[in-house]
């Protein structure tokens, strides 16, 4: 008996860096429990740089997760200075350098173990499969696995209930996953099957924003597998075959779902000249784009301050403006929401992020998983993302666990490069 629980205290060891990461995407499903495990990782993450201070500058891969995170971090950290309201920001910006420790001990244990990336890429689809298949039951019998239903009779949610946000993080990460199924592929074609449910719930969801992710790593993922196809009219064939019965599962959706067909109408809006026709397709965020550029002319250094747009919604809102009694979190535009809260300093941070991301995505634009883990990053940071916050501890927790999985993928490949 000891000898066994001695053997189950070596493997948790081993895998430590393993199960809270995994854990921590799982728990992607609460508002909040994944701090739970982020915390415990940036506690050992602190605790690697105390006893090797300079790990995350000795290789290129660390020195590029360095860069991408200060290049956010800085611009958040002058906001901060003469935030609109001082203690909402320093709320935000001071737990925000959780994700560099976090970085600092997962990709300290992903250099030295065997196997790590393997392990947390089959953790990952274990993950999003269930995820997946479980709204899919929620869609067709009105509760899922755990006997949560629709919310209102109308939402999917899945295990994420009573919170809406599974269409936003299966969209998100969809690109990784559909590399996760390409590289199980070869041995069983069958399992492109898994792409029905991730459509079916982001498409009943009925969010554009989710839709518009999604349909970029679509988008983007076919468009790369075209282009480095070796046999290209067998790939397109087989494309246009499975994106017939694609079309044809999210027609039947729409034929059968009022809340999809609402959005469908509502979204049809965008492509109109007549602004309130647009005002309604967007669900009347125009007003809060132009509050954000008034708080952006007004502070255009540095900006109001992180998560300061709800504070300051009615100093720089017109009073017949939309959401004026009510405010809003933020402005629900990526880049409107950096300008308004950090200011040029925070564009200029923001594309040094993606110059970043696109200097290396053609670096590494043969290795397959590392495009798509580029192109993944990109979706989720998308300028004109309107679904949540770019500052707020979610999303920032979803972005960050892509960042590290992206900086292990780039790991693996120069370690490829290497033996070849």
């Amino acid at each position: 008996m000891q000898a066994k629980l001695k053997q189950l205290r070596v493997l948790v060891g081993e895998n430590l860096a393993v199960i809270l990461l995994l854990v921590s995407f799982y728990f992607f499903v609460s508002k909040s429990l994944y701090n739970i495990s982020y915390a415990l990782m940036a506690l050992l993450g602190m605790y690697r740089l105390l006893r090797d201070s300079d790990f995350l500058l000795r290789n290129p891969e660390t020195k590029l997760f360095s860069l991408l995170f200060l290049a956010i971090w800085l611009p958040m950290a002058i906001a901060l200075t003469d935030a609109f309201t001082f203690s909402r920001s320093v709320q935000t910006v001071i737990p925000y350098l959780r994700y560099f420790f976090v970085g600092a001990y997962v990709l300290y244990e992903a250099m030295r173990r065997d196997r790590f990336l393997d392990r947390v890429e089959t953790g990952f689809f274990i993950i999003v499969t269930f995820w997946s298949v479980d709204g899919f039951l929620q869609f067709l019998t009105g509760t899922d696995i755990f006997g949560y239903p629709y919310v209102n009779g109308v939402y999917i949610t899945g295990p994420f209930y009573p919170e809406l946000t599974i269409g936003h993080v299966l969209a998100g990460v969809s690109a990784l996953y559909f590399e996760s199924l390409r590289r199980r592929s070869a041995r069983h074609p069958w399992i492109w099957l898994l792409v029905i449910p991730l459509y079916i719930v982001v498409f009943d969801c009925g969010r554009r924003s989710v839709w518009f992710m999604l349909a970029l790593n679509t988008l983007g993922f076919t468009v790369y597998h075209i282009t480095v196809a070796r046999y290209r009219r067998r790939l397109i064939t087989r494309l246009i075959l499975g994106g017939l019965i694609v079309a044809l599962v999210l027609g039947v959706v729409l034929a059968t779902q009022e809340t999809v067909q609402r959005r469908v109408h509502m979204t049809m809006g965008l492509f109109s000249t007549n602004i309130e026709q647009i005002d309604a397709a967007t669900s009347n965020r125009i007003d809060l784009w132009k509050t954000a550029w008034n708080m952006y002319t007004h502070h255009w250094i540095n900006g109001i301050g992180p998560r300061c747009f709800r504070d300051a919604y009615r100093d720089y809102a017109k009073k017949d403006y939309s959401f004026y009694k009510t405010s809003q979190t933020h402005p629900h535009m990526m880049l409107m929401e950096i300008l308004a809260e950090s200011g040029s300093i925070g564009l200029a941070g923001y594309l040094l992020f993606l110059f970043l991301l696109w200097r290396n995505t053609r670096r590494y634009f043969d290795d397959k998983a590392c495009f798509a883990c580029f192109l993944s990053l990109f979706t989720a940071t998308f300028p004109l993302n309107s679904h949540v916050a770019f500052y707020g501890a979610y999303w920032s927790s979803i972005l960050w666990w892509m960042v590290m999985f992206t900086v292990m993928n780039i790991r693996r490949a120069n370690k490829s490069k290497v033996i070849q």
